[in-house]
């Protein structure tokens, strides 16, 4: 028997609470990047770390055929404003 579409939908929300505690906590912690770059002289983007961090990622996909694609895009555009965050807090 197929779950019901609240059912489903309370799940999506369940998901998303936590999906916001997470990447606060990571926008959280790309400050204190920002200020460990500051401190040591180090640019906010560093291309090899990008790609290791997508790689990495990409490889504890269970279905990486399915979703690798998309997780790419999503995972970029966190590291996006990741970096965004680190900029802003170093203009500060």
């Amino acid at each position: 028997m197929s779950k019901h579409i609240d059912e489903l939908r309370q799940e999506i929300n369940q998901i998303d609470e936590q999906l916001v505690a997470l990447i606060e906590a990571r926008m959280e912690v790309a400050q204190d990047i920002a200020a460990y770059k500051q401190a040591n002289d180090l640019p906010v983007f560093d291309e090899l770390r990008e790609q290791e961090v997508i790689e990495k990622n990409v490889a504890l996909l269970k279905n990486e055929t399915l979703y690798e694609s998309s997780y790419r895009e999503i995972i970029q555009k966190i590291m996006d404003v990741s970096k965004d965050i680190q900029r802003d807090w170093l203009s500060k």
